[in-house]
Formats: C-alpha cells, sequence, structure tokens
C-alpha cells in the first residue's frame, strides 16, 4: 500500500498542529509496512527540517532566510516584503507542480490531501482519497474570521467527494455531520497524539514568579481579552501574580487595553519559545489557562499534561472530551467560575497535585502511535 501526500499545509505553516498531524503519522508508517510518497522541495516547517521525510532543500531554504532576506531590509519594508512573496510564491508553484505531477502518475493507492484546496480533483482519477477535518472554526465564526480565498465552500467540496473523512474529536465530527451534512458513517474519529514536551536541560531559572501561562495566538474566538478582563481584579488582589503569554507580539491596541486595565506590569509577553522552554513554562506555571470558546482538539492541553501542569478550560466544544477529569472548567462567559478557579489552584497546593496527577493519567490515553495506527487502518479499510 502506498499513500501520496501533497505539500498544502506545508507550504501555509512555518509550525502549527495540522502540519505536525502529518508529520507525526507520515515518520510512523514505515513500522507498518506502508509506503509514502511526499513531493515536496521547498518548505520553512520546522518539523519537516527536523524530521526530514523528503529530499527537501533545507540548505537552500536556510541560506535564503537567515542569509539573503534580512540583507535586503536596507530597501525597505515593503521591498523585503515583496521580495519574500516573490520567493514563497515561487517555492509554492514548484511543489503545486510536483504534487499534480504525482497524481497524473498515479503510482498510489490512496491520496490524503493536506488541505482543503480541491485542486487534485483534477488529476485524481478514480483513486480514492482521504480529508482530514480539524476543526469547524470558520463556519461556526464566519463573524470572527476571514473565509480565506474560499475555505469554506473549498471544505465542503472536497469533504462531499472524499472516501472517508478523518476527524481529531466526536465534537469535530458532530459539527461536520451538523453543518455540512456528511453521513456519519463516513467519518472516522481519531485522536491526536500525546504531544509530550521533554526537557533534557537543566531549568533555567524562573523569571516570572508566580505565573498563569496562556500560549498561541490571540483571534476573537480564542477568548483573550475576556480572561485578561475578568482577571484584572485577581490579578491586583495577587500583585506578586502575572500572565506569562507566548505567541505573536501584543498590537498596539491590545498593549493599550492592558495599560488601561492597569496591569502592564502583571501581564508579560514571551515571544517564542523552543519545547525545552515551553516544558519549563508550562512546569513551572500556576496553570495553564485556555479560554477558547471552540478548538478542533486542543494539543496544548496535552503539553501542559505532560509538563505536569494544571490546566483550567473553557467548558465548551470539545475540551471534556479531551482532558475530562485532568483539568478544571469554568463557562467561557463568567467571570467568577474563571476567578475561582485561578484562586483555588493559586491557594490549595495540595488539591494542585491532584489536578496534576489526574491530567498525568488522562495523557496515557493519547499517543501519535496510536493515532498512525488508527490511520493505517482506514486507509486498510478503503482498498478493502
Amino acid at each position: 500500500m502506498k499513500i501520496l501526500y501533497d505539500s498544502q499545509i506545508f507550504d501555509m505553516q512555518k509550525t502549527g498542529g495540522v502540519s505536525r498531524y502529518f508529520v507525526e503519522i507520515i515518520s510512523r508508517l514505515n513500522n507498518f509496512n506502508v509506503e509514502y510518497e511526499l513531493p515536496l522541495t521547498y518548505s520553512k516547517n520546522v518539523y519537516l527540517q527536523e524530521n526530514p521525510l523528503t529530499a527537501l532543500n533545507s540548505s537552500y531554504l536556510n541560506c535564503l532566510y537567515e542569509n539573503f532576506l534580512p540583507s535586503m531590509q536596507f530597501r525597505g519594508k515593503r521591498r523585503l516584503w515583496n521580495l519574500r512573496n516573490k520567493f514563497f510564491y515561487k517555492d509554492f508553484l514548484t511543489n503545486r507542480q510536483r504534487d499534480i505531477q504525482s497524481l497524473k502518475q498515479q503510482d498510489f493507492d490512496i491520496f490524503h490531501t493536506t488541505y482543503y484546496d480541491p485542486y487534485f480533483l483534477d488529476y485524481i482519477g478514480k483513486k480514492p482519497f482521504v480529508l482530514t477535518i480539524y476543526d469547524m472554526i470558520h463556519e461556526k465564526f464566519p463573524e470572527m474570521l476571514s473565509d480565506d480565498i474560499g475555505i469554506i465552500k473549498k471544505k465542503k467540496l472536497v469533504a462531499e467527494k472524499a472516501a472517508r473523512i478523518i476527524a481529531i474529536s466526536e465534537n469535530t465530527k458532530q459539527d461536520i455531520i451538523d453543518i455540512l451534512k456528511i453521513p456519519e458513517n463516513k467519518i472516522d474519529v481519531v485522536y491526536l497524539g500525546d504531544s509530550v514536551l521533554e526537557s533534557n536541560q537543566q531549568q533555567s531559572d524562573n523569571q516570572f514568579g508566580k505565573y498563569f501561562l496562556f500560549t498561541g495566538n490571540r483571534h476573537a474566538y480564542k477568548n483573550f481579552y475576556f480572561m485578561l478582563i475578568a482577571l484584572s481584579d485577581f490579578l491586583k488582589e495577587n500583585p506578586d501574580v502575572k500572565i506569562v503569554c507566548t505567541g505573536s507580539k501584543f498590537s498596539d491596541w491590545e498593549l493599550k487595553l492592558i495599560s488601561d486595565l492597569g496591569l502592564s506590569s502583571q501581564i508579560i509577553h514571551h515571544f517564542f519559545a523552543d519545547n525545552n522552554e515551553m516544558y519549563w513554562l508550562y512546569h513551572n506555571a500556576i496553570a495553564f489557562i485556555f479560554p477558547s470558546y471552540y478548538e478542533g482538539f486542543g494539543i496544548p492541553i496535552l503539553e501542559a499534561f505532560s509538563a505536569g501542569c494544571p490546566a483550567i478550560l473553557a467548558d465548551a466544544s470539545c475540551f471534556r472530551e479531551v482532558a475530562g477529569n485532568g483539568a478544571l472548567y469554568f463557562d467561557f462567559k463568567n467571570k467568577q467560575q474563571l476567578v475561582s478557579c485561578c484562586d483555588k489552584l493559586l491557594k490549595d497546593v495540595s488539591f494542585r497535585k491532584e489536578v496534576i496527577a489526574n491530567g498525568k493519567a488522562i495523557l496515557k490515553q493519547f499517543s501519535w502511535k496510536k493515532t498512525s495506527e488508527e490511520t493505517v487502518k482506514i486507509y486498510k479499510s478503503i482498498l478493502e
């Protein structure tokens, strides 16, 4: 059995849950005697460079991004941006041409597209294809997210034509049924892996003291601004406690909001952290807060569990399905419930240890090995 994957997600993401998902699966296929092809030439994706699955020209990539492009900054930001786009687009075209060539050659049994662009429908012939749907955020919150190049329409088209659909949680599966009207018997639920963060390095000094941790982007549905406002009084009552945030740089608007709340000294931005540093950020935190309205799965929950960090989660979407009794929950619009969760974990050491132990037990239910094994079973079921 041979599986063909395409370059879509690796053209889109330098890091991110979807590209990591495919790298974790593809890297384990040899364990199940499954061949694969990933016809990729260039990518900025970190996971591919750490775990090369192709003849990826990473030396070209490092030269381009680390040396050549930064040297062009003296010509102005607009010139640099245009130059970056030119190289990105060229690499995208090269990868897409290789995808199409492999599809035309038909030297595969099943095609597993890595995202929702339906370009491949013109070349796949009668070969079956698998689609993984990660969430239905665009469909559920259209007022909060732009429909990036018609993603809603594209997703519906490929979902209707796929041989099988993989959903990464039961919650996502139900959303697919409700919104896309896909028959239930066409959808398989395969959970993501354990996403264990490990550190072989000695802990550096905890520069933040007592803090809660927020990770990732802060789009509207992530409910970040509610969290700030809800915890503003709590933080003022506990001036030695902070919230540390990873992810993109705070915007001027966000900085103004933080200043207006009187929290400039207690909301700390930590721009980038590698796996080792993320482990210690989780491990040293009082708790990880995930206030999002909606997620397809929620990998950061398992990252927190692996680092011995309690999780405080919005009682929404798939969170109870993933975290079970390993977390505390609050209504994502209820300020007092969130404050109560934070206060309990801050002040009750024995209770915090109990929550950590529950999270460690939950973590054992998830592994990338299991994700890969169940995905291969789906491939085989299509051929059978």
